[in-house]
């Protein structure tokens, strides 16, 4: 759909977002109704996560913070029209499909088929998870050769969310306080991993530029 309206070119681009949406949620919809029941949301968000607009979403937070409000508000606003016209578009799509139905097939697709806790205790947890965040690396566009420090902030962000999450999820079940300290916790571990992880980067540099051209005897030493 998105080939072909690019293909098109010219005003067909706006319809990108929402021909994408509506096609994601009736196929989906139709997929539910006559082939096999699944989780919708799964299938919403592993689809429509490729159109979101995460690189712009990141760089007019960063405008923002760096006090470039005009430019930062603007593409934080337009990134988060486009996301609300996809998110739109799949129910509009799934309305479609399921027609008065659509409401009570979310619900049971939530209730019976949507399974949080699906990964807990499985082997193949962090491998799968890796996989994923492969694919993220790839939507912002990361140079590969850096793929490997990326992946290893994110696998400790990730396991620190897990574990602050099933170790509050008990006492916390009704105010949400297990989710919100899991996802702060979550960014402070992976932003202690990238400093920790960019101080032995950068001494290890130095020490090797230091062999290297042999300029800087106190620094030209062994570790």
């Amino acid at each position: 759909v998105e080939y072909a309206l690019s293909c098109v070119g010219g005003q067909a681009k706006v319809l990108i977002d929402v021909v994408v949406g509506i096609s994601t949620g009736v196929i989906g919809g139709l997929w539910y109704k006559y082939v096999e029941k699944c989780c919708l949301s799964a299938i919403f968000l592993g689809t429509l996560y490729w159109f979101f607009y995460g690189t712009a979403f990141v760089i007019g937070l960063l405008e923002i913070i760096a006090g470039e409000l005009e430019t930062g508000v603007t593409r934080f606003v337009a990134v988060s029209v486009k996301t609300f016209v996809l998110s739109l578009g799949a129910s509009l799509g799934l309305m479609l499909s399921l027609s008065s139905g659509a409401s009570g097939t979310w619900e049971q697709s939530e209730n019976e088929h949507c399974n949080a806790d699906f990964t807990k205790g499985q082997w193949w947890r962090i491998p799968i998870y890796l996989l994923c965040s492969v694919g993220v690396l790839g939507q912002y566009r990361l140079q590969i050769d850096r793929y490997w420090c990326a992946l290893i902030v994110q696998l400790v962000a990730y396991e620190v969310q897990y574990q602050v999450f099933n170790g509050l999820a008990q006492g916390h079940t009704l105010d949400h306080l297990d989710t919100a300290s899991s996802n702060i916790m979550g960014c402070a571990g992976g932003v202690i991993s990238a400093c920790v992880l960019s101080w032995v980067i950068n001494i290890s540099r130095k020490f090797y530029c230091a062999r290297l051209l042999q300029n800087n005897k106190s620094e030209n030493t062994r570790l």
